[in-house]
């Protein structure tokens, strides 16, 4: 379970970075590697050197800007839900902990026939807590950009009132 838990962050992480490996025709080493072209480096600026250093992987640790991008995507509320529960697969995650604070969806807006439909299906007198309201494709959406796979397939959908 932990497993997969750190591969999702890892894509996560690189996903959310910005990461883009610029190809020269004239330069067809990593701009990883510890060797690299003499010319090419002398031609670049100061600025330049230090920018790269910061993306600099010799020992696979993350750097500190890949740490902060990761850090900010799972403290927002469209990643923080999945932090709530454990699950060994997607299709395990629990959806009522992932929307529960709208994971960063736009609501609908709550109108009156919302409310009555929400209480005639609750059974319910009055409305005693904050309604979370969501769209059913946002959410399949969601759902699917996420996992990769469709609502339907998921092991714990929501009990949410529809």
């Amino acid at each position: 379970m932990k497993y997969y838990i750190t591969v999702f962050l890892l894509s996560l992480g690189f996903l959310l970075s910005g990461y883009k490996q610029v190809a020269k025709s004239s330069d067809l080493t990593s701009p990883w590697s510890k060797s690299s072209d003499k010319t090419s480096k002398s031609n670049r600026s100061d600025k330049d050197e230090d920018e790269d250093e910061e993306d600099v992987h010799e020992d696979g640790d993350l750097t500190l800007r890949e740490i902060k991008v990761i850090n900010k995507a799972l403290n927002s509320p469209k990643y923080y839900g999945f932090l709530l529960s454990e699950y060994d697969e997607p299709k395990y995650i629990d959806w009522n902990e992932v929307f529960y604070i709208g994971a960063g969806l736009s609501e609908v807006k709550r109108t009156a026939s919302i409310e009555e439909a929400y209480l005639d299906e609750t059974g319910n007198m009055e409305v005693i807590a904050d309604l979370t309201i969501l769209s059913a494709d946002d959410i399949k959406d969601f759902v699917k950009k996420t996992t990769g796979l469709s609502y339907s397939k998921m092991r714990n959908p929501l009990d949410w009132v529809y």
